[in-house]
């Protein structure tokens, strides 16, 4: 260690690149998680939301509107399919935190 001439720089100056290599190359993945997490939340959130607007339907036989929930914009839609006579059909549409516009629907009986 007498004679190192700077060599424990050069070394300390490549393990410090190879961490922020790793550092760096890890960021667009924990962005891609918390996105996927947000994307999730709103997801369950919706299908909640889908499943009261129903359950309401269910109750007072009448289509109740909805627009803006929590801050988030959803619209939904009610028709009579064809296919499940004595049923209605809700689907709940809104936009995903990336700007994917998502729709659910679910069947609930008249």
């Amino acid at each position: 260690m007498k004679r190192s001439e700077g060599y424990i720089y050069v070394e300390m100056l490549a393990a410090f690149f190879v961490c922020c290599f790793i550092a760096f190359s890890l960021l667009p993945m924990f962005n891609n998680i918390s996105s996927a997490r947000k994307n999730a939340e709103l997801d369950t959130e919706a299908a909640h939301l889908l499943y009261e607007q129903l359950e309401s339907y269910m109750a007072i036989q009448t289509a109740p509107a909805l627009s803006n929930y929590n801050n988030r914009s959803f619209d939904i839609t009610w028709n009579m399919p064809a296919a499940y006579p004595g049923f209605v059909e809700g689907c709940l549409k809104y936009e995903s935190y990336e700007g994917e516009s998502k729709t659910i629907c679910d069947l609930a009986k008249k």
